[in-house]
């Protein structure tokens, strides 16, 4: 039995053949049923036993095949990503770092782009609710009213969105406003125009709620323009309006969208921050290449793309979600969100006022 033990770990850890299952049985000395119930149901076997398989299974490198081992476990091993816009930096660090943690747990990653479409996003869902582990839906445009009746056996974390009996990570939207603003008055802008982001869009409501009630008991005079798309062809879309508002310090949805700005601005021969200051939001690649520099409050998207596979593998853990329906407060069972916070960057698109 030794010879043929040895003989087993020489031909499936060195060799060209991927260890199976019947390997691992041959080396640890037990059936093939115990080796499946050992790495399944650890608690279905004696410990000395799981510890020979287990033992077995790291001297071969054996991994299981994703769907033998989703028979077993009922699991895919898949789970979904939804980005409103697959091509903006900050979507794009989102997934690198959701990717990485799920493949970390030996989890795969699917990813749809929902074009920034209500549409697009009922469609995404839906067919993607029968294939996955799990769904994360990133800054999305419905909310569980509509999305629940297709993720009823789902579980689902929002990102950026908070909504009631639905498990989140958000980023302090409430912060982003202040440290822009309080940045903005350090320098001496009383007159600011905010850019507003897509109205479905909960962090853009969040914001424009917080920067008016913040201008209100500043004494700043503010103008709200938009709503606009939070893409560089909206931000360039928004340099007329903000130009003729007479503000002199601007705060726009997105980095994108401040760059589309700056880059209308220096078409129309304006200056920043000379004649207009502005800051953005999100700190992607291009926020500091850019001429001049954009100030901006940097999200921490790492960190959310991470806790979001985090809560929904907790989540399919427990073998249920959180239910959608509307039930009072105090019939609805606690549901977990993880409020990340941004920090201010100041850099070259910002000084003090010219008037």
């Amino acid at each position: 039995m030794r010879e043929q033990r040895t003989s087993l770990l020489g031909s499936s850890k060195h060799g060209s053949s991927r260890p199976t299952l019947v390997d691992v049985a041959a080396l640890a000395g037990v059936s093939p049923a115990t080796v499946s119930r050992a790495l399944t149901r650890g608690d279905a076997v004696k410990r000395t036993t799981r510890r020979r398989v287990l033992s077995a299974v790291d001297a071969l490198d054996y991994r299981p095949n994703r769907a033998a081992r989703g028979l077993s476990t009922g699991r895919s091993g898949v789970l979904g990503m939804l980005v409103p816009d697959i091509s903006n930096p900050f979507f794009a660090e989102l997934i690198r770092s959701a990717q990485a943690e799920a493949r970390a747990h030996d989890q795969v990653l699917l990813i749809a782009d929902t074009a920034q479409s209500e549409a697009e996003e009922l469609d995404l869902t839906e067919s993607l609710a029968g294939q996955v582990d799990g769904l994360i839906v990133c800054s999305p445009r419905l909310g569980p009213e509509r999305l629940g009746p297709r993720l009823a056996e789902v579980p689902l974390v929002f990102v950026n969105r908070r909504a009631e009996g639905v498990p989140a990570v958000v980023i302090d939207q409430d912060a982003i406003v202040r440290m822009s603003v309080r940045h903005l008055q350090d320098f001496r802008h009383h007159h600011l125009a905010f850019l507003a982001g897509p109205e479905d869009l909960w962090s853009s409501e969040r914001r424009l709620e917080t920067v008016r009630a913040l201008a209100n008991s500043e004494g700043l005079e503010l103008d709200v323009l938009g709503p606009y798309e939070p893409s560089f062809e909206g931000g360039s879309q928004a340099a007329e309006p903000t130009v003729a508002s007479g503000a002199t310090g601007v705060i726009a949805f997105n980095d994108v969208m401040a760059l589309g700005l700056m880059a209308r601005l220096a078409a129309m021969g304006i200056a920043v921050p000379e004649k207009l200051s502005v800051v953005g939001s999100d700190d992607v690649p291009l926020a500091h290449m850019w001429t001049p520099a954009l100030t901006t409050v940097r999200a921490p998207t790492r960190a959310a793309g991470r806790r979001a596979v985090e809560l929904l593998g907790e989540l399919i853990e427990a073998g249920a979600r959180e239910p959608l329906d509307r039930t009072p407060p105090h019939e609805s069972p606690p549901v977990r969100r993880i409020e990340l916070e941004g920090q201010l960057v100041v850099r070259e698109s910002t000084s003090r006022a010219w008037a």
